[in-house]
């Protein structure tokens, strides 16, 4: 019989810890939370003190059964090691196991966390127990309160007002931001610009960057080392005026610059390199690092790649810090090993920083990417290898670039360019970016003189804002403070799964139905899903995090005149649905969009159901591509089991040709090189 009882919350974990801690420790998982506030808000919380009213959670699993297990072991166990997740959220879901027990069992239990799944940090975890940190807790008391309040209420007023699903705090601060892309989108007024651009017969671009003292100023602007003319006249006019010779007049003594390497991986700037460079969707993402943090089988062997995978912090152990620049020290030589301690300064300026674990980081630095290559699936060795470069290249020497400026005359009209070369490849040695820093050049020497090969004017006009993609709303959101690591997946998805809009060519697009949900938030309720509120909300739950604030003072200020008002505004308006403009061709009533949760997509149908169930589903654009297989017509399909897109022939059931993505069929149908 085992001793301790182990309590965490993933059940993927168990075989990973049980492999350091062995037999006299019993590992059982709670599999995510065990109680939940009621949806309903009248049996909630107390009224007066907010005090939860808990539900132990039945659907979509009864967490019963799981907590009668528990209750079972833990009677039989000496110690019980509470070892959720090292997080708020993981401290509350701690809380709820130990408030379920008897008081004998209490006395049992202690609070353990590890920022990593590896037998030293376990054990040093177990040298280290603490009681629970109730302050943590109630913080995340006033989330779940605040998340059901306001998101139970709006959810009544917009499915009474638009025929909306619902209005929660996350999702309509998302949909918020998508809609003032769209104003800005709108009302952008394109700038027009004329550049006059050099190319030299030995194939060196020169920009010009000063004019004859006769052009006015008025004529041009000087935009960062170019100039641009506002009309092309102007442009053609110092063009008309310039000879086909280019003098070197001046050559700047060269420059040695520094460029550090970026910071470690925190979850919002991994969700984003993930999406840009591996092109994966958002819970393709999570998925893969839930399972690299949690353990993978290597054979005969079952190892955690990576810590701890919702953080905000860049801050990495000092543990860590010696043995990874021992590695890179053995592996690349002395002179890459970043000399200076990495600064946290940017960290420390921004507000709402958690900073109660580390960055995201790989465990092990000798174990390479390479090493595993062929023990583990490719979407997990292509995750860790992006999390092992940016990892050990944070702790590397900047890279060393020698840059020189070159200057031409024309007919009193500078330009110039400039020579950039890499004296010292740096953390770049490991980390491939773009070539922009190794512009290397002919060797110019003053007084020479060289042919231009085209002398243009070439027009620009500047582009509307682009609208957001998963990862431009993942740093939005984390850049203004208003997510959270363990929130940018749901904040991302949820107004793409309630129907406000859709993603099109990697872009969110807003829908009728959410266009109209936003306007009338916006109208009644812009004090509470604005960026500010959600903001100072952030601060609040770390005030109450950190003893500052009483947990529920501010709940009993907020709720009952959030309630109240919600009320007030709900009561003026009657059901009605969003109108297409168009009537019913079955009935003659009007047609207005709807939602559809099976498919999660918006569609068009008659406001005379039940009575007339006329319906129109909006018409995916055309696949040009013709199917790889057969040669058939491609569709849009939908897949009721798995509740998505994708693309099929239709000649099926005789072709059974299937592909995710439009992205995915023009890779399948791009000819090799």
């Amino acid at each position: 019989m085992s001793n301790n009882l182990v309590i965490i919350e993933s059940p993927n974990k168990i075989k990973t810890i049980t492999k350091y801690l062995g037999n006299d420790y019993q590992i059982i998982a709670t599999v995510g939370h065990l109680r939940d506030i009621p949806k309903s808000n009248f049996n909630a919380f107390d009224p007066k003190t907010f005090e939860p009213k808990w539900k132990i959670i039945r659907k979509p699993k009864d967490k019963k059964e799981i907590i009668d297990v528990i209750d079972k072991q833990a009677k039989k166990a000496k110690k019980i090691y509470l070892a959720t997740d090292p997080d708020r959220e993981g401290e509350a879901i701690a809380w709820h196991v130990y408030d379920l027990f008897e008081k004998t069992e209490k006395d049992k239990c202690v609070r353990i966390t590890f920022n990593e799944i590896t037998e030293e940090a376990i054990k040093k975890a177990i040298k280290n127990e603490r009681k629970i940190q109730i302050a943590w807790v109630h913080s995340q008391f006033v989330r779940r309160i605040l998340d059901r309040v306001i998101g139970y209420d709006l959810s009544k007023f917009v499915h009474k007002k638009f025929n909306g699903i619902s209005a929660g705090r996350v999702q309509s601060v998302v949909l918020k931001l998508l809609d003032l892309r769209e104003k800005q989108i709108a009302n952008f007024k394109p700038k027009k610009w004329f550049t006059i651009d050099v190319k030299l017969k030995n194939g060196d671009q020169i920009t010009l960057f000063e004019l004859k003292p006769n052009i006015s100023s008025n004529d041009y602007e000087i935009v960062g080392n170019e100039i641009h003319f506002k009309t092309k006249e102007i442009a053609t006019k110092v063009v008309q005026n310039l000879s086909d010779n280019f003098h070197v007049s001046l050559i700047d003594p060269p420059k040695l610059i520094n460029y550090s390497s970026k910071d470690p991986y925190k979850t919002s700037t991994l969700q984003q390199d993930a999406i840009t460079k591996l092109g994966w969707s958002l819970n393709r993402i999570v998925s893969v690092i839930q399972n690299l943090y949690e353990g993978i089988d290597l054979g005969n062997d079952r190892l955690a790649l990576i810590t701890y995978p919702r953080t905000d912090s860049i801050r990495m152990a000092d543990t860590f810090i010696k043995k990874a620049k021992d590695f890179i020290r053995k592996t690349y030589g002395e002179k890459y090993v970043a000399q200076k301690k990495r600064s946290l300064k940017s960290q420390k300026q921004k507000e709402n920083v958690q900073d109660a674990h580390e960055c995201i980081r790989v465990i092990d630095p000798y174990l390479t990417p390479e090493k595993l290559k062929n023990k583990i699936n490719e979407d997990y060795y292509k995750m860790y290898q992006l999390i092992w470069q940016r990892t050990i290249a944070s702790l590397m020497s900047p890279m060393v670039v020698e840059t020189k400026t070159i200057k031409f005359l024309n007919n009193i009209c500078q330009f110039h360019t400039t020579n950039k070369k890499i004296i010292f490849d740096g953390f770049k040695h490991i980390y491939p970016q773009t070539n922009e820093h190794n512009i290397e050049r002919k060797n110019y020497k003053l007084g020479e003189k060289y042919v231009a090969k085209t002398i243009e004017t070439n027009e620009h006009v500047s582009k509307p804002p682009e609208r957001y993609s998963p990862a431009s709303l993942i740093k939005i959101l984390d850049e203004s403070g208003i997510g959270r690591p363990s929130t940018y997946k749901i904040m991302a998805d949820i107004v793409l799964t309630r129907g406000y809009c859709q993603l099109i060519n990697r872009s969110y697009c807003l829908t009728p139905i959410g266009t109209q949900v936003i306007e009338g938030l916006n109208k009644y309720f812009d004090d509470v899903i604005n960026f500010d509120f959600t903001r100072k909300m952030e601060q609040r739950l770390d005030a109450i995090a950190n003893e500052k604030e009483k947990w529920n003072e501010w709940l009993i200020l907020f709720v009952p005149k959030f309630k109240q008002r919600v009320d007030e505004i709900s009561k003026k308006f009657v059901n009605t649905s969003l109108n297409v403009g168009r009537k019913c061709p079955q009935c003659g009533h009007q047609l207005v969009y709807r939602f559809s949760k099976i498919t999660k997509k918006q569609f068009i149908g008659c406001s005379n159901y039940p009575k007339c169930k006329y319906v129109e589903f909006p018409q995916p654009p055309k696949i040009e591509i013709k199917c790889p297989k057969c040669g058939g017509n491609l569709l849009y399909r939908f897949s009721k089991i798995r509740k998505k897109q994708f693309i099929g022939c239709s000649n099926y059931p005789k072709c059974n040709f299937i592909c995710s993505s439009l992205e995915q069929l023009q890779k399948q149908s791009t000819p090799k090189k």
